[in-house]
């Protein structure tokens, strides 16, 4: 009865604002840096080492999220890597950046990073990780991009190889001459990609400008809780009014970068990061690339 006068306890249901905001990282947010926003690609050998494309980057460039209108620093390129060989004849275009990222974005933000990938498409909804695809790329094969508005489209693998071309940025206004723009950074020629076309026909773009960073995944399979990453998305191409998404191949990319560099790790361990981490302010980690 209301008016029973025995003692009880009684507490409020209100609560206290929170002054600490969670940020979430995890493949497909959008990275800002200069004038540029490409998406994350994910977090390889540890939590502290993010990869994305490499055209617009440089070692050194501060990597920036928008948070609620306000961009965030999380991180720095700490180095790039264009095209890769092993000899004249065996080359291949890499456009791959590692990222720094921060443990703490600052006093009032915990740091959430995964490499969950959230699929929902129609009805259906799961979490899924992600590998790279390590056997020889099969043509014909279906894949899934996650663009940057986290839209999943579908396309499949319609070959690879090598093509030269002028590469641009939408609204780029450089000329031939100006080597200091991103642009020239291919010098013409794009080496062993993955061309990717759209299931709604040859002439649908199936990425769009910001869209460079995003995973090429293959599509989910029924009871199987991973996705595979074939590569990276690169740009589009526009050949005579057919329309393709130009995607690097991590994990050749991955055995060039340990033939060229010195790593800490063999080219079959790296990969990406399954477990999901949460930093505090006070986080005393020291975060190395491993480069």
């Amino acid at each position: 009865m209301l008016d029973d006068r025995r003692e009880s306890s009684f507490q409020l249901t209100a609560d206290h604002i929170s002054l600490r905001q969670t940020v979430f990282l995890q493949p497909g947010t959008q990275l800002h840096t200069k004038d540029l926003s490409v998406c994350f690609s994910g977090f390889i050998i540890n939590a502290h080492t993010g990869i994305t494309v490499a055209h617009g980057l440089c070692p050194g460039d501060n990597i920036f999220i928008n948070h609620r209108g306000t961009l965030l620093a999380i991180g720095q390129c700490c180095k790039t890597f264009l095209s890769l060989r092993h000899s004249p004849d065996d080359k291949i275009t890499a456009d791959l950046a590692l990222l720094k990222i921060h443990c703490d974005f600052g006093p009032n933000f915990t740091p959430f990073m995964t490499n969950i990938v959230k699929y929902e498409h129609k009805s259906e909804k799961r979490c899924l990780s992600i590998k790279i695809y390590r056997e020889t790329v099969i043509e014909r094969t279906d894949v899934m991009i996650q663009v940057r508005n986290g839209e999943f489209r579908f396309g499949y693998i319609g070959g690879s190889g090598s093509f030269s071309c002028r590469p641009s940025f939408c609204n780029c206004k450089c000329t031939p001459q100006l080597d200091g723009c991103p642009c020239m950074t291919y010098n013409d020629w794009c080496f062993n990609m993955l061309e990717i076309y759209s299931d709604a026909g040859e002439s649908t773009a199936m990425t769009d400008a910001g869209d460079s960073g995003a995973l090429v995944m293959s599509r989910p399979i029924p009871g199987i809780n991973y996705v595979h990453v074939y590569g990276i998305v690169i740009g589009q191409r526009n050949e005579e009014g057919k329309m393709t998404t130009i995607c690097n191949q991590l994990h050749a990319v991955i055995e060039h970068m340990q033939k060229n560099e010195r790593m800490y790790a063999e080219a079959d361990e790296l990969d990406f990061v399954d477990n999901k981490y949460q930093f505090s302010s006070v986080c005393e980690c020291r975060p190395r690339c491993y480069i």
